[in-house]
């Protein structure tokens, strides 16, 4: 039988950061970027049901936050098929929810590209600043499948529970935060300071958390490829 833990925050942190060519540090050009990356790392490893977006009032000619504010200071953008029993909640008293059939790549980046059209004050444009994915989808490594059934054990600080386990073609995964847990097995934050891009994975669950994990491998491999193909730097938490 499969058991997990969660692990207190940040869990186990893996982090990958770039720092893009002149130009192309802010915007939709930084959006892309990041989210290209982000993508490519949770491939066959994650599927994110939410996304959520802080976003400032840049001054145009020195790209820094301004003491001024969009409209639409957090804005989140949620799956409309999600699994039985999740609930997609605002991180922030004044966020809005948009939907989408899917979270995909392309679906982010065209959402993000509206809201950064609201207006700020003369010489100040609307950037983003973080992309925060809470609400995951994790897919179980194929070596544990085979002993899971509909539930797991899952230890966690109000004590344990049987977590749901959903199951497809491909095999099996873990959606959340669900039911009494508040964390997601694995959660995500993409990040823009002043022009340096930052992913950073968190491991919350023993089963991808834990050095010598199976999970745990899939993650340093994903983060090692992307590191090497598209020239991201990992980086120590």
């Amino acid at each position: 039988m499969i058991e997990a833990s969660e692990r207190s925050f940040p869990g186990r942190l893996f982090r990958i950061e770039t720092e893009p060519p002149d130009g192309t540090e802010f915007g939709m050009p930084a959006a892309r970027t990041a989210l290209s990356a982000t993508f490519s790392l949770i491939r066959g490893l994650c599927t994110p049901l939410s996304a959520e977006l802080s976003l400032c009032c840049r001054n145009t000619e020195t790209g820094f936050p301004t003491a001024t504010a969009p409209k639409y200071r957090f804005r989140g953008l949620g799956a409309s098929r999600i699994p039985p029993g999740m609930t997609i909640q605002p991180s922030w008293e004044d966020e809005e929810f948009d939907s989408t059939t899917e979270i995909t790549e392309e679906s982010i980046i065209s959402w993000i590209d509206g809201l950064l059209s609201q207006e700020c004050a003369p010489n100040e444009h609307t950037d983003w600043t973080e992309i925060t994915f809470r609400n995951t989808s994790v897919r179980i490594p194929a070596e544990w499948s085979g002993d899971l059934g509909d539930t797991l054990t899952l230890f966690y600080n109000r004590g344990s529970t049987q977590y749901p386990v959903d199951h497809d073609d491909l095999g099996c995964s873990i959606a959340g935060p669900r039911g009494p847990v508040l964390e997601s097995p694995i959660e995500l934050s993409v990040t823009n300071d002043l022009g340096i891009l930052s992913i950073s994975l968190y491991a919350r669950w023993s089963l991808w958390a834990d050095e010598g994990s199976a999970g745990y491998q899939l993650i340093s491999d994903a983060t090692a490829r992307v590191a090497e193909a598209d020239g991201w730097t990992i980086t120590d938490p």
